[in-house]
């Protein structure tokens, strides 16, 4: 994911409260674990590249998104959420 900041911090000389969030929750819908990375001064004059990942304990859901809680523009390019499943480990027993 990629912030572009370059219109917002050369208009208002503010960084923006712009971040993205990972919540993942259990079957049960309780939270288990939450991430968040916010924008930060690197972004300054160009953008700046936010991941997160989580790996989940055990099956659940997992909400992802993007907010802007300021004033000024941010833009949001590039959002992305990938998936990748667990190792299956096969186990066989045979006794003849």
């Amino acid at each position: 994911m990629v912030l572009g900041l370059v219109p917002a911090l050369q208009t208002t000389g503010k960084m923006p409260k712009g971040y993205v969030r990972l919540l993942a929750y259990s079957e049960d819908s309780v939270l288990v674990n939450s991430r968040t990375q916010q924008l930060s001064a690197a972004a300054l004059n160009s953008y700046e590249p936010l991941r997160l990942s989580v790996v989940a304990p055990a099956e659940g859901y997992i909400t992802a998104y993007v907010s802007n809680e300021s004033d000024t523009d941010v833009f949001f390019d590039d959002v992305e959420v990938k998936y990748g499943p667990a190792l299956l480990v096969q186990e066989t027993h045979y006794d003849p």
